[in-house]
């Protein structure tokens, strides 16, 4: 058995969770054994105080020897490691959405199993929801106006216009798509050449000092980007936001709530921190804009309520 050095906080709470664990995935048991983790991870993240939950973060789970075996998992390596230099980039969201055949082909059954287990939990069905809503979203505005204008904010890889028969169909006058990574917005140009779609390099910074501008707008929507926003930045955001739109666009922005189910896991052996946040914040956000700005706002989830989706419609 493996011996941590643990503080009063984690024997309480009897961590041995990680070694039943280990033991089950040495047993090639893998969905048990990630259960195990998943479970123990969650429970101690609840009970949590100050920073008990970092300690036990650095002092334990990473000292522990699941972790050599949890980071063969590419995914949960790739989100660890940040290979492209922060967490959350495009190229981690698209194993979720099933676009890194050749990374996970050279896995042996281990880390295929803990891949697979990974892969589809409720916060990774959550953004495949997501990507669908988007998509959605962007059908609807199609089929309401001709020629719309469309802002992605974040745009990451863009997958979500795959999903959109407007886009397919050339029912888009442009979708403009910003985001800070080069490499992003390469691919975009590279993958996406034929749809009616303008990349830009760009930050919210960029907004910030109109650097960058938009118009007349009928649809902005963010997928990730306010899950790493201060609330300062991000009413900042929304304000500007509600510039560009022409009267009865919309915002859809998507924001994980808390306490999900994948919290420990993510925080733990991916080193994916977020800001979680629950309806009542995100409807706190848009207190920034007047009244006389605010035609509706509509709160949504996905199936799992993982994420929570508001949808505010300009006046």
């Amino acid at each position: 058995m493996y011996h941590s050095i643990t503080s009063p906080f984690v024997n309480m709470l009897k961590t041995n969770f990680l070694d039943d664990a280990h033991n089950l995935l040495l047993q090639q048991d893998a969905h048990t054994g990630m259960d195990v983790l998943f479970k123990g991870l969650k429970q101690l993240h609840t009970a949590s105080i100050n920073d008990n939950w970092q300690n036990f973060v650095n002092s334990t789970a990473l000292k522990h020897p699941i972790k050599e075996l949890i980071h063969q998992c590419p995914f949960t390596n790739h989100a660890f490691f940040k290979p492209r230099g922060y967490v959350g980039d495009a190229e981690l969201i698209d194993f979720i959405y099933g676009k890194s055949a050749e990374k996970q082909q050279a896995m042996d059954s281990l880390a295929a199993s803990i891949c697979q287990y990974t892969l589809n939990t409720p916060a990774a069905r959550a953004v495949r929801y997501r990507r669908k809503r988007l998509a959605r979203c962007i059908d609807e505005v199609a089929t309401n106006e001709t020629n719309p204008s469309i802002l992605s904010l974040a745009a990451g890889h863009l997958r979500e216009v795959e999903l959109s028969q407007a886009m397919i169909n050339g029912q888009i006058g442009c979708l403009y798509a910003l985001d800070q990574d080069k490499e992003n917005i390469e691919l975009i140009q590279r993958e996406y050449a034929d749809y009616k779609i303008s990349a830009v390099v760009g930050s919210v910074r960029q907004l910030f000092s109109d650097q960058i501008t938009f118009s007349n707008l009928s649809l902005i929507y963010a997928a990730g980007l306010f899950d790493y926003l201060s609330d300062k930045t991000a009413q900042k955001l929304i304000a500007k936001s509600f510039g560009y739109l022409k009267p009865g666009g919309r915002m859809l922005v998507a924001n994980f709530l808390p306490n999900i189910p994948d919290v420990g896991y993510m925080e733990t052996f991916m080193d994916w921190f977020l800001i979680f946040r629950s309806p009542e914040e995100m409807v706190a956000l848009f207190d920034v804009l007047p009244e006389d700005q605010l035609s509706s706002l509509l709160l949504t989830f996905d199936p799992d309520n993982n994420i929570v989706f508001i949808e505010a419609v300009k006046n």
